[in-house]
């Protein structure tokens, strides 16, 4: 099987896996450490199989957005004393979305909005993080 043909097919399967959590977000509870700390490296599992598996610098980008516009059902529900759970959206994510982002060949006004909603409209904590890291990346 080629590269290409690859990278479609684990897309596909990331879209999936990430369409899951999400859906199963109203019928989970994550509360204690323990529970917390097992959330975060699912999460933080879904992100390191993109890492891997996507090399196409707007496929990541937008793998990585779909994942903090669903933030807020990924969170509901979720205890995190530790802000465990915040970190793996504001280290891990915004991380790859960056590492995707310096690639892309071109960038388009559209994606820069899609990236500005998807932080803003991100859930409570998480928001405030990334603006401050999306401020280091803005022309003086």
């Amino acid at each position: 099987m080629r590269r290409i043909e690859r990278e479609k097919l684990e897309t596909a399967r990331l879209r999936l896996e990430l369409a899951a959590m999400v859906s199963d977000a109203p019928h989970r509870s994550v509360r204690g450490k323990r529970r917390v700390d097992h959330y975060a490296q699912n999460l933080s599992r879904w992100l390191d199989d993109v890492a891997f598996f996507v090399q196409t610098p707007e496929t990541g980008v937008d793998l990585i957005l779909s994942f903090f516009e669903s933030d807020y059902l990924l969170l509901s529900n979720c205890v995190d004393a530790d802000d465990t759970l915040k970190s793996v959206f504001t280290q891990n994510a915004f991380q790859l979305l960056r590492d995707y982002a310096r690639r892309l060949e071109r960038f388009s006004p559209s994606l820069g909005e899609r990236i500005l909603d998807g932080i803003l409209q991100g859930r409570e904590g998480i928001r405030e993080t990334l603006l401050s890291f999306a401020a280091a990346y803005m022309p003086a």
